[in-house]
Protein backbone atom coordinates (compact mmCIF):
# COMPACT_ATOMS: atom_id res chain seq x y z
CA UNK A 1 0.00 0.00 0.00
CA UNK A 2 3.03 2.71 1.07
CA UNK A 3 4.46 1.63 -2.30
CA UNK A 4 1.52 2.20 -4.34
CA UNK A 5 1.38 6.05 -2.66
CA UNK A 6 4.58 6.53 -3.42
CA UNK A 7 4.01 6.31 -7.11
CA UNK A 8 5.12 2.98 -7.39
CA UNK A 9 8.40 4.77 -6.87
CA UNK A 10 11.00 1.46 -7.45
CA UNK A 11 13.40 2.77 -4.82
CA UNK A 12 10.75 3.56 -2.03
CA UNK A 13 11.05 2.45 1.26
CA UNK A 14 8.27 3.25 3.94
CA UNK A 15 9.34 3.89 7.18
CA UNK A 16 6.95 2.97 10.36
CA UNK A 17 5.41 6.16 10.75
CA UNK A 18 4.45 6.95 7.48
CA UNK A 19 2.66 2.91 6.91
CA UNK A 20 1.17 4.17 10.13
CA UNK A 21 -0.26 7.58 8.93
CA UNK A 22 -1.16 5.99 5.83
CA UNK A 23 -3.41 3.22 7.00
CA UNK A 24 -5.77 5.67 9.11
CA UNK A 25 -5.74 7.83 6.18
CA UNK A 26 -6.87 5.55 3.35
CA UNK A 27 -10.40 4.33 4.05
CA UNK A 28 -11.14 8.03 4.00
CA UNK A 29 -9.54 9.09 0.68
CA UNK A 30 -11.02 6.45 -0.87
CA UNK A 31 -14.02 7.22 0.15
CA UNK A 32 -14.01 10.59 -0.68
CA UNK A 33 -12.54 9.34 -4.14
CA UNK A 34 -15.49 6.73 -4.21
CA UNK A 35 -17.90 9.84 -3.60
CA UNK A 36 -16.84 11.59 -6.30
CA UNK A 37 -16.23 9.07 -8.91
CA UNK A 38 -19.86 7.90 -8.44
CA UNK A 39 -21.40 11.63 -8.62
CA UNK A 40 -19.54 12.43 -12.02
CA UNK A 41 -20.22 8.98 -13.88
CA UNK A 42 -23.72 9.47 -13.47
CA UNK A 43 -23.25 12.26 -15.56
CA UNK A 44 -21.83 10.29 -18.49
CA UNK A 45 -17.85 10.44 -17.28
CA UNK A 46 -16.04 7.41 -17.70
CA UNK A 47 -13.35 7.55 -14.92
CA UNK A 48 -10.05 6.09 -14.26
CA UNK A 49 -8.47 5.69 -10.69
CA UNK A 50 -4.90 5.84 -9.59
CA UNK A 51 -3.82 7.28 -13.07
CA UNK A 52 -0.25 7.10 -14.04
CA UNK A 53 0.99 10.44 -15.37
CA UNK A 54 4.55 9.24 -16.97
CA UNK A 55 6.78 12.03 -19.18
CA UNK A 56 9.59 9.67 -20.22
CA UNK A 57 13.01 11.14 -20.74
CA UNK A 58 13.73 11.84 -24.09
CA UNK A 59 17.49 12.53 -24.29
CA UNK A 60 20.42 10.62 -22.42
CA UNK A 61 21.18 11.65 -18.93
CA UNK A 62 17.39 13.15 -18.51
CA UNK A 63 15.40 12.67 -16.42
CA UNK A 64 11.22 10.78 -16.14
CA UNK A 65 8.52 12.75 -13.99
CA UNK A 66 5.87 10.04 -12.84
CA UNK A 67 2.74 11.39 -11.13
CA UNK A 68 -0.37 9.52 -9.94
CA UNK A 69 -3.61 11.32 -10.38
CA UNK A 70 -6.24 9.80 -7.97
CA UNK A 71 -8.72 10.42 -10.77
CA UNK A 72 -8.89 10.98 -14.64
CA UNK A 73 -12.76 11.38 -15.61
CA UNK A 74 -12.95 11.72 -19.84
CA UNK A 75 -16.29 12.22 -21.61
CA UNK A 76 -15.81 13.49 -24.87
CA UNK A 77 -13.51 16.09 -25.66
CA UNK A 78 -13.93 17.35 -21.75
CA UNK A 79 -11.18 15.35 -19.36
CA UNK A 80 -11.15 16.27 -15.35
CA UNK A 81 -7.95 15.11 -13.41
CA UNK A 82 -8.76 15.29 -9.48
CA UNK A 83 -6.37 15.25 -6.77
CA UNK A 84 -7.84 14.25 -3.08
CA UNK A 85 -6.98 15.60 -0.37
CA UNK A 86 -8.13 13.30 2.45
CA UNK A 87 -6.63 16.46 5.37
CA UNK A 88 -9.03 19.75 5.87
CA UNK A 89 -8.86 22.59 3.68
CA UNK A 90 -7.26 24.98 6.88
CA UNK A 91 -4.10 21.78 6.41
CA UNK A 92 -3.38 22.51 2.87
CA UNK A 93 -0.31 22.78 1.49
CA UNK A 94 1.13 25.34 -1.73
CA UNK A 95 2.60 22.00 -2.66
CA UNK A 96 -0.77 20.37 -2.93
CA UNK A 97 -1.37 23.42 -5.68
CA UNK A 98 1.63 22.85 -7.91
CA UNK A 99 1.29 18.61 -7.31
CA UNK A 100 -2.11 19.09 -9.38
CA UNK A 101 -0.41 22.34 -11.64
CA UNK A 102 2.33 19.56 -12.42
CA UNK A 103 -0.24 16.89 -13.48
CA UNK A 104 -2.39 19.02 -15.74
CA UNK A 105 0.23 20.42 -17.71
CA UNK A 106 2.38 17.06 -17.92
CA UNK A 107 -1.36 15.16 -19.13
CA UNK A 108 -1.76 18.37 -21.41
CA UNK A 109 1.84 17.66 -23.03
CA UNK A 110 1.42 13.81 -23.31
CA UNK A 111 -2.14 13.53 -24.58
CA UNK A 112 -2.51 16.98 -26.20
CA UNK A 113 -5.51 18.08 -24.42
CA UNK A 114 -6.03 20.44 -21.73
CA UNK A 115 -7.47 19.06 -18.81
CA UNK A 116 -9.63 20.80 -16.26
CA UNK A 117 -7.76 20.37 -13.15
CA UNK A 118 -9.09 20.32 -9.76
CA UNK A 119 -7.69 19.85 -5.79
CA UNK A 120 -10.58 18.69 -3.80
CA UNK A 121 -10.55 19.48 0.58
CA UNK A 122 -12.68 18.32 3.64
CA UNK A 123 -14.10 21.09 4.73
CA UNK A 124 -13.38 22.29 8.06
CA UNK A 125 -16.33 19.94 9.35
CA UNK A 126 -16.75 16.67 7.25
CA UNK A 127 -19.24 14.33 7.80
CA UNK A 128 -19.63 11.26 5.99
CA UNK A 129 -23.33 11.84 4.66
CA UNK A 130 -25.05 11.12 0.93
CA UNK A 131 -25.20 14.25 -1.14
CA UNK A 132 -28.31 14.81 -2.77
CA UNK A 133 -28.78 16.59 -5.96
CA UNK A 134 -29.58 19.49 -4.67
CA UNK A 135 -26.72 19.58 -2.86
CA UNK A 136 -23.59 20.56 -5.81
CA UNK A 137 -21.10 22.64 -6.35
CA UNK A 138 -20.83 23.39 -10.59
CA UNK A 139 -17.69 23.67 -11.80
CA UNK A 140 -17.39 23.79 -16.00
CA UNK A 141 -20.76 22.33 -16.31
CA UNK A 142 -19.37 19.32 -14.29
CA UNK A 143 -21.81 19.21 -11.03
CA UNK A 144 -19.91 17.87 -8.07
CA UNK A 145 -20.72 17.49 -4.52
CA UNK A 146 -21.17 20.22 -2.03
CA UNK A 147 -19.80 18.61 1.01
CA UNK A 148 -16.12 19.30 -0.12
CA UNK A 149 -14.18 22.24 -0.94
CA UNK A 150 -12.57 22.24 -4.83
CA UNK A 151 -9.90 24.60 -6.13
CA UNK A 152 -9.78 25.10 -9.75
CA UNK A 153 -6.49 25.32 -10.67
CA UNK A 154 -5.73 27.34 -14.16
CA UNK A 155 -2.97 25.37 -16.36
CA UNK A 156 -2.87 27.90 -19.30
CA UNK A 157 -0.94 30.04 -17.12
CA UNK A 158 2.92 29.30 -17.30
CA UNK A 159 3.55 29.98 -13.35
CA UNK A 160 6.10 27.61 -13.03
CA UNK A 161 8.43 27.19 -16.07
CA UNK A 162 7.94 23.39 -16.69
CA UNK A 163 10.91 23.21 -19.37
CA UNK A 164 13.62 24.35 -16.80
CA UNK A 165 12.42 20.97 -14.97
CA UNK A 166 12.94 18.94 -17.99
CA UNK A 167 15.96 19.81 -19.30
CA UNK A 168 16.89 19.21 -15.53
CA UNK A 169 20.58 16.81 -15.95
CA UNK A 170 21.28 13.57 -13.99
CA UNK A 171 19.03 11.04 -15.06
CA UNK A 172 16.64 9.64 -12.86
CA UNK A 173 13.07 8.82 -12.06
CA UNK A 174 11.16 11.14 -10.12
CA UNK A 175 7.58 11.41 -8.36
CA UNK A 176 5.78 14.43 -8.28
CA UNK A 177 3.85 14.20 -4.75
CA UNK A 178 3.61 16.28 -1.80
CA UNK A 179 7.18 15.53 -0.36
CA UNK A 180 8.94 14.97 -3.92
CA UNK A 181 10.03 11.35 -4.02
CA UNK A 182 13.15 11.39 -6.17
CA UNK A 183 13.73 7.82 -6.80
CA UNK A 184 17.55 7.95 -6.77
CA UNK A 185 18.97 10.31 -4.67
CA UNK A 186 17.76 13.83 -2.82
CA UNK A 187 18.57 16.09 -5.29
CA UNK A 188 14.89 16.82 -6.41
CA UNK A 189 14.92 18.99 -9.28
CA UNK A 190 11.41 19.86 -9.22
CA UNK A 191 11.79 20.75 -6.07
CA UNK A 192 14.53 22.60 -7.63
CA UNK A 193 12.49 24.25 -9.80
CA UNK A 194 9.52 25.35 -7.19
CA UNK A 195 11.95 26.86 -4.90
CA UNK A 196 12.32 30.13 -7.83
CA UNK A 197 8.15 30.27 -7.32
CA UNK A 198 7.44 29.72 -3.47
CA UNK A 199 6.13 33.04 -3.29
CA UNK A 200 3.88 32.56 -5.94
CA UNK A 201 0.40 30.63 -5.67
CA UNK A 202 -1.76 29.18 -8.33
CA UNK A 203 -4.12 31.97 -10.31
Amino acid sequence: MAKEASGRCPYFTPTKEFSNILESTRERHDDIKNTLKSHIESQGFQCKEEFDIVLPATQPNAITIRGRADLLCVKDQKHIILEIKSSYIDRGKAMDLYQAYLYGRLYKSIHGVEPIVITVYRPPRYEKRQTTQEKVVNINDIKLPANFIYIRIDISKDWIKIDEILSARGGGIYIIGSDCYNCVNNQCPIMAGLQKYSTQLPP
